[in-house]
């Protein structure tokens, strides 16, 4: 939605966010997998994972 209202940098951000909290193994119930993810969080949890990683980039994109 962001790319379609011309924000192509916040949602690169945004977006960066999200692939580092994954690869932090930050992960939501629906993928966690056991040996792989470091922490099993809700929604509101990844979310608020998410913020605090705005302006960080994932180390394999």
């Amino acid at each position: 939605m962001l790319v379609h209202m011309g924000q192509g940098k916040a949602a690169e951000k945004v977006h960066n966010a999200w692939l580092k909290t994954i690869e932090d193994g930050i992960h939501t119930y629906d993928i966690y997998q056991e040996g792989i993810s470091k922490k099993k969080v809700g929604t509101k949890e990844f979310a608020l994972a998410v913020c605090q990683r705005m302006g960080e980039e994932p180390s394999n994109s």
